[in-house]
């Protein structure tokens, strides 16, 4: 009798003190919510996961096709940029002013420059193209065009740091080498070139070739002289090139599951 009293009275000054036992039952009563929604997560981590493999994987196999097919026309482009500047070196000497007329292939043959003395094309502060220049330009335009090749074309002015004094029409260089750039751009526009493949820009005396002074401030002539310039930038259209290849693939393919159609019927 006094042990199951004992035992009793331990009893309630255990549950006083901690509270209501918990049954079994009662404390696995949430479990199965649990290992449900734990299911869930993992099912959905799974197949985000797989999302992102696939994605990952396409996105790569499109990069890869991309650069080859890049990879590629540059090959073209640096083949076709060479053949394009030994037409334009052969053309240049055989003109008169062909030493005031540099060519240079530029970016690892990506690219032509061409760099003009503005004493061949303008007068001294002026925008006019000279009659001479004309014809010269015309001659170049007409290399580029034999070469079967879309081309975009950069047209940069450039000046020395000499002011502008008394010019009405162009109060600064920057006017002067911008318009300069525009009337050669007007005079490619007029052979035929496509208006969205070219551009004019004027950088006034802010890109010297050489410096305009020298550490005293004292004028360098010959120095000003090669300053005063105009640079023809000529690249291949590769974009134009890389979609016209693809239309082309396009159309291939079409072309054959049309004839595949036709030969099972």
């Amino acid at each position: 009798m006094t042990g199951n009293g004992n035992d009793q009275e331990n009893s309630i000054l255990m549950t006083q003190e901690w509270g209501d036992p918990v049954s079994d039952e009662e404390s696995t009563s949430e479990e199965p919510w649990l290992i449900s929604y734990a299911d869930l997560m993992t099912l959905l981590f799974g197949f985000f996961a797989m999302l992102f493999t696939f994605s990952t994987f396409e996105g790569e196999r499109a990069t890869v096709e991309i650069s080859s097919g890049v990879a590629k026309h540059m090959e073209v482009s640096l083949k076709s940029m060479e053949k394009v500047a030994s037409d334009l070196t052969q053309q240049v000497q055989k003109m008169n002013v062909g030493k005031d007329i540099q060519l240079t292939l530029v970016e690892e043959g990506k690219g032509l420059e061409i760099a003009f003395d503005n004493s061949i094309l303008f007068t001294l502060g002026n925008a006019d193209l000279l009659p001479d220049a004309t014809k010269s330009l015309f001659e170049l335009m007409e290399v580029l065009k034999s070469s079967g090749k879309d081309f975009i074309i950069r047209i940069e002015g450039h000046t020395d740091d000499n002011p502008i004094k008394n010019n009405t029409h162009f109060p600064s260089n920057w006017e002067l080498s911008g318009a300069r750039a525009a009337t050669i751009v007007r005079l490619f526009e007029g052979r035929g070139f496509a208006p969205d493949t070219l551009t004019a820009v004027g950088y006034g005396s802010a890109r010297p070739f050489l410096p305009n002074r020298d550490a005293q401030g004292k004028v360098l002539p010959e120095n000003q002289a090669k300053n005063r310039r105009v640079l023809v930038k000529v690249a291949l259209n590769l974009e134009k090139m890389l979609k016209e290849k693809r239309e082309k693939e396009n159309q291939i393919e079409v072309n054959l599951k049309e004839n595949s159609l036709l030969e099972t019927h």
